[in-house]
């Protein structure tokens, strides 16, 4: 028989971690946060507000902050969160707008969800977190990855990925969860979420948290990521090897990356926010001309730590912001500042 763990066992594992949590309360059409670095102003919090609403918490550690251990303050944004710390898939039956699902849905949810866990163990990935929310279900994996452009894209090409495989007309696979600021059911509340009815009822969350829980590793993250890009290509061989360790003297995190990739000519179009398109610094070497508009490669200006390089074709897997100072030489030209080493 499966043992289902308590809340507090789970609130152990976040506080373990993120380090911070947020508690988030949904009740009605009002959304009260707060912040908490111990588990034990949390759990009273939640046992104070569970008879009404909907609990949930952040998943990934935020970057340091205040925490005052009550209510009040900001929600969680992705700019707040330094480290992900989560991987959470979620598998919802299709069912009407605004109604809970039937056992029937559920039953079909639960078994696309472990499919896709027996997928994810045949690669090698070890048994993730196993949840009921309420009207879907739930596989959350263990990770430790910075926020950072690359690890988005990478975190992007798994999710695109696996919605093409586990996606179907019966139950729905969530890639929009994806974001580092998601916040999840805080697993052991009720999931209120739904007009119910006597064939739809409102249910309690479960949990079942493996007992030696294990991180996925970031060479089988890369791997999955890969996987995905290369079988969105056209075959070929990749040609790229490791090039040599970074010995610049500027500080990488004040370069002018957008003025560096058009002192190269390589520079197309800004997308949004920090994210640019650029033709790539290897195009010659891709087996498809596809970099009129851009969008098959892209750089992204720094939000606070380096800033970030990834190109989607087969022959530049494993290529990053590095290799590209390796390639072109003269980064420290466009940096603002010197590297200064810690004391």
């Amino acid at each position: 028989m499966i043992r289902l763990n308590t809340t507090a066992e789970y609130l152990d594992w976040a506080f373990r971690d993120a380090g911070i949590v947020e508690l988030r309360h949904h009740k009605g059409d009002r959304w009260i946060t707060g912040w908490f670095n111990r588990p034990e102003p949390l759990i009273n919090e939640y046992k104070h507000r569970t008879g009404l609403g909907n609990l949930y918490i952040s998943l990934n550690a935020p970057k340091p902050r205040i925490v005052r251990n009550t209510m009040g303050g900001r929600a969680l944004r992705d700019y707040d969160v330094g480290w992900i710390v989560r991987l959470p898939f979620d598998f919802d039956p299709v069912r009407p707008a605004g109604c809970c699902s039937t056992e029937e849905e559920l039953r079909l949810a639960c078994e696309a969800r472990d499919r896709f866990i027996i997928a994810m163990n045949i690669l090698g990935w070890p048994m993730p977190l196993r949840a009921k929310s309420g009207n879907g279900y739930h596989a959350v994996y263990r990770v430790r990855l910075p926020v950072n452009a690359e690890t988005r894209e990478m975190i992007k090409a798994i999710y695109s990925g696996l919605y093409a495989e586990f996606n179907t007309p019966d139950v729905s696979f969530d890639s929009s969860v994806r974001n580092p600021g998601r916040i999840f059911r805080l697993y052991g509340t009720w999931n209120r979420k739904g007009f119910p009815k006597h064939s739809r009822p409102q249910r309690l969350s479960t949990v079942c948290i493996p007992n030696d829980w294990q991180q996925v590793s970031v060479k089988q993250l890369e791997s999955l990521a890969n996987t995905y890009i290369i079988s969105r290509q056209a075959p070929s061989t990749p040609q790229f090897t490791k090039t040599k360790t970074i010995k610049g003297r500027g500080d990488y995190s004040s370069l002018d990356i957008v003025s560096w990739f058009k002192s190269h000519g390589r520079y197309i179009r800004h997308i949004d926010a920090n994210k640019h398109a650029v033709i790539c610094p290897w195009h010659d070497e891709h087996s498809a001309d596809r970099e009129k508009y851009g969008g098959d490669t892209i750089i992204y200006e720094s939000d606070g730590g380096w800033p970030g390089f990834f190109c989607h074709h087969t022959h530049c897997i494993g290529r990053r912001f590095t290799d590209v100072i390796d390639l072109y030489q003269d980064a420290d030209m466009y940096c603002s500042k010197s590297w200064k080493p810690v004391v």
